[in-house]
Formats: C-alpha cells, structure tokens, sequence
C-alpha cells in the first residue's frame, strides 16, 4: 500500500503523513 503525501512529523515509532486530500495519516514505523 503505497501512499504519496508529505511527510509531517517523524516519530520514534511513528510518521504523520499529509495526503493530497488533506488528510493526515499515521504510519508505523518497521524497523
């Protein structure tokens, strides 16, 4: 599942990613 948006804020355990619809979503950094 690829999304393309701007990432935000990048947590230790976390991403917030703004998507061109103007939604934020947050993604679970692996690893």
């Amino acid at each position: 599942m690829m999304n393309k948006g701007i990432v935000m804020d990048i947590k230790k355990h976390s991403v917030v990613v703004l998507t061109p619809n103007g939604e934020f979503i947050t993604c679970k950094r692996k690893g």
